[in-house]
């Protein structure tokens, strides 16, 4: 929970990389999809705020 709520902090989403090395290798994954997906960071990092929260709970 605690780290779901630093990661909630910031916008940007990053605050999940600064976690565990598994929710950091999460972020990086995820940023890598984005990229290539050419998906906008903003919806893309919200998601992993969501799956960030579950996975905490």
């Amino acid at each position: 929970k605690r780290l779901a709520v630093l990661s909630l902090q910031d916008p940007g989403g990053f605050g999940a990389t600064a976690g565990p090395a598994g929710v950091m290798f999460h972020g990086q994954e995820c940023f890598h999809q984005t990229q290539s997906r050419k998906h906008t960071s903003a919806q893309h990092f919200s998601v992993i705020i969501i799956l960030t929260q579950v996975s905490f709970i």
